[in-house]
Protein backbone atom coordinates (compact mmCIF):
# COMPACT_ATOMS: atom_id res chain seq x y z
CA UNK A 1 0.00 0.00 0.00
CA UNK A 2 1.41 3.39 -0.97
CA UNK A 3 -0.01 5.36 1.96
CA UNK A 4 -1.37 7.88 -0.54
CA UNK A 5 -5.04 8.80 -0.20
CA UNK A 6 -7.21 8.30 -3.24
CA UNK A 7 -9.21 11.04 -4.86
CA UNK A 8 -12.34 9.37 -3.50
CA UNK A 9 -11.41 10.62 -0.02
CA UNK A 10 -12.40 14.07 -1.32
CA UNK A 11 -16.00 12.82 -1.32
CA UNK A 12 -16.10 12.31 2.44
CA UNK A 13 -18.51 14.57 4.35
CA UNK A 14 -15.84 16.95 5.70
CA UNK A 15 -14.41 17.42 2.20
CA UNK A 16 -17.87 17.85 0.66
CA UNK A 17 -18.54 20.56 3.22
CA UNK A 18 -15.30 22.31 2.21
CA UNK A 19 -16.25 22.08 -1.47
CA UNK A 20 -19.75 23.43 -0.83
CA UNK A 21 -18.52 26.30 1.33
CA UNK A 22 -15.91 27.17 -1.30
CA UNK A 23 -18.57 27.19 -4.03
CA UNK A 24 -20.95 29.28 -1.92
CA UNK A 25 -18.26 31.81 -1.01
CA UNK A 26 -17.11 32.06 -4.63
CA UNK A 27 -20.69 32.47 -5.84
CA UNK A 28 -21.29 35.22 -3.30
CA UNK A 29 -18.13 37.08 -4.27
CA UNK A 30 -18.93 36.79 -7.98
CA UNK A 31 -22.37 38.26 -7.28
CA UNK A 32 -20.82 41.08 -5.20
CA UNK A 33 -18.41 41.86 -8.04
CA UNK A 34 -21.26 41.96 -10.51
CA UNK A 35 -23.24 44.21 -8.14
CA UNK A 36 -20.28 46.60 -7.85
CA UNK A 37 -19.92 46.65 -11.64
CA UNK A 38 -23.59 47.58 -12.05
CA UNK A 39 -23.19 50.28 -9.39
CA UNK A 40 -20.27 51.71 -11.35
CA UNK A 41 -22.36 51.86 -14.51
CA UNK A 42 -25.29 53.49 -12.65
CA UNK A 43 -22.98 56.15 -11.22
CA UNK A 44 -21.62 57.22 -14.59
CA UNK A 45 -18.56 54.97 -14.69
CA UNK A 46 -17.33 55.51 -11.13
CA UNK A 47 -13.78 54.19 -11.07
CA UNK A 48 -13.93 53.20 -7.39
CA UNK A 49 -16.83 50.78 -7.99
CA UNK A 50 -15.01 49.22 -10.95
CA UNK A 51 -11.99 48.67 -8.68
CA UNK A 52 -14.21 47.06 -6.04
CA UNK A 53 -15.73 44.75 -8.66
CA UNK A 54 -12.28 43.64 -9.81
CA UNK A 55 -11.24 43.22 -6.18
CA UNK A 56 -14.15 40.84 -5.48
CA UNK A 57 -13.25 38.79 -8.53
CA UNK A 58 -9.61 38.68 -7.39
CA UNK A 59 -10.87 37.30 -4.06
CA UNK A 60 -12.61 34.54 -6.03
CA UNK A 61 -9.31 33.67 -7.68
CA UNK A 62 -7.55 33.60 -4.32
CA UNK A 63 -10.27 31.38 -2.83
CA UNK A 64 -10.00 28.92 -5.71
CA UNK A 65 -6.20 28.94 -5.39
CA UNK A 66 -6.37 28.17 -1.66
CA UNK A 67 -8.95 25.41 -2.23
CA UNK A 68 -6.64 23.89 -4.84
CA UNK A 69 -3.66 24.07 -2.46
CA UNK A 70 -5.60 22.36 0.36
CA UNK A 71 -6.74 19.54 -1.93
CA UNK A 72 -3.29 19.21 -3.51
CA UNK A 73 -1.57 19.05 -0.11
CA UNK A 74 -4.00 16.38 1.04
CA UNK A 75 -3.29 14.24 -2.01
CA UNK A 76 0.48 14.77 -1.91
CA UNK A 77 2.17 11.36 -1.51
CA UNK A 78 5.21 12.47 0.54
CA UNK A 79 2.94 13.91 3.28
CA UNK A 80 1.51 10.46 4.00
CA UNK A 81 4.82 8.65 3.51
CA UNK A 82 6.43 10.82 6.21
CA UNK A 83 3.52 10.14 8.56
CA UNK A 84 3.83 6.36 8.13
CA UNK A 85 7.60 6.57 8.72
CA UNK A 86 7.03 8.66 11.87
CA UNK A 87 4.51 6.16 13.21
CA UNK A 88 6.92 3.27 12.61
CA UNK A 89 9.75 5.20 14.29
CA UNK A 90 7.53 5.88 17.31
CA UNK A 91 6.60 2.21 17.50
CA UNK A 92 10.27 1.24 17.51
CA UNK A 93 11.14 3.74 20.24
CA UNK A 94 8.11 2.78 22.33
CA UNK A 95 8.61 -0.97 22.06
CA UNK A 96 12.30 -1.36 21.37
CA UNK A 97 13.70 1.08 23.88
CA UNK A 98 16.98 1.21 22.00
CA UNK A 99 16.26 4.29 19.93
CA UNK A 100 17.65 6.66 22.54
CA UNK A 101 20.93 4.77 22.77
CA UNK A 102 21.18 4.69 18.97
CA UNK A 103 20.60 8.46 18.83
CA UNK A 104 23.22 9.00 21.50
CA UNK A 105 25.68 6.89 19.52
CA UNK A 106 24.99 8.93 16.38
CA UNK A 107 25.45 12.18 18.25
CA UNK A 108 28.66 10.95 19.84
CA UNK A 109 29.97 9.90 16.43
CA UNK A 110 29.03 13.29 14.98
CA UNK A 111 31.03 14.99 17.70
CA UNK A 112 34.09 12.99 16.77
CA UNK A 113 33.90 10.86 19.87
CA UNK A 114 34.36 13.86 22.19
CA UNK A 115 33.25 13.15 25.71
CA UNK A 116 32.14 15.43 28.49
CA UNK A 117 33.40 14.40 31.89
CA UNK A 118 30.29 15.82 33.58
CA UNK A 119 27.82 14.03 31.31
CA UNK A 120 26.73 10.63 32.65
CA UNK A 121 26.22 9.12 29.21
CA UNK A 122 29.40 10.58 27.72
CA UNK A 123 27.64 12.96 25.33
CA UNK A 124 28.85 16.56 25.07
CA UNK A 125 26.45 19.42 25.94
CA UNK A 126 26.17 20.24 22.24
CA UNK A 127 25.38 16.60 21.56
CA UNK A 128 22.70 16.59 24.25
CA UNK A 129 21.03 19.60 22.64
CA UNK A 130 21.09 17.88 19.25
CA UNK A 131 19.77 14.66 20.78
CA UNK A 132 16.94 16.51 22.53
CA UNK A 133 16.10 18.32 19.30
CA UNK A 134 16.03 15.06 17.36
CA UNK A 135 13.78 13.41 19.95
CA UNK A 136 11.48 16.43 20.00
CA UNK A 137 11.28 16.41 16.21
CA UNK A 138 10.44 12.70 16.19
CA UNK A 139 7.73 13.23 18.80
CA UNK A 140 6.21 16.20 17.00
CA UNK A 141 3.08 15.04 15.17
CA UNK A 142 2.63 18.19 13.10
CA UNK A 143 5.43 18.41 10.54
CA UNK A 144 4.74 21.95 9.38
CA UNK A 145 6.57 23.40 12.38
CA UNK A 146 9.56 22.05 14.22
CA UNK A 147 10.37 24.03 17.36
CA UNK A 148 13.99 24.87 18.05
CA UNK A 149 15.84 22.71 20.56
CA UNK A 150 15.73 23.98 24.14
CA UNK A 151 18.78 26.01 25.18
CA UNK A 152 21.36 24.35 27.37
CA UNK A 153 21.28 26.03 30.82
CA UNK A 154 24.99 25.35 31.31
CA UNK A 155 25.83 27.56 28.32
CA UNK A 156 23.81 30.54 29.61
CA UNK A 157 26.04 33.58 30.11
CA UNK A 158 23.52 36.10 31.47
CA UNK A 159 23.58 35.84 35.29
CA UNK A 160 20.09 37.32 35.68
CA UNK A 161 18.62 34.81 33.26
CA UNK A 162 20.53 31.98 34.95
CA UNK A 163 19.09 33.07 38.32
CA UNK A 164 15.56 33.23 36.91
CA UNK A 165 15.88 29.80 35.28
CA UNK A 166 17.12 28.31 38.56
CA UNK A 167 14.16 29.88 40.38
CA UNK A 168 11.71 28.49 37.81
CA UNK A 169 13.33 25.05 38.05
CA UNK A 170 12.85 25.12 41.85
CA UNK A 171 9.19 26.09 41.42
CA UNK A 172 8.66 23.32 38.89
CA UNK A 173 10.29 20.76 41.20
CA UNK A 174 8.11 21.94 44.09
CA UNK A 175 4.98 21.58 41.92
CA UNK A 176 5.96 18.07 40.91
CA UNK A 177 6.58 17.10 44.54
CA UNK A 178 3.23 18.57 45.60
CA UNK A 179 1.45 16.66 42.83
CA UNK A 180 2.96 13.35 43.94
Amino acid sequence: MSGRPGKLTLLQPKWLLLHLVTLAVCGGMIWLGYWQWRAAVRRNDDLRNYAYALQWWAFVGFTVLMWFRIVHDHLRPDRHANRSQDVSAQDVSAHGGGAREADAGKVSAQNGGARDAGAPDGVTPDGRARQAGAQQQAANRYRGYTPPPPPDPELETDPERRRLNAYLARLSAADREAAE
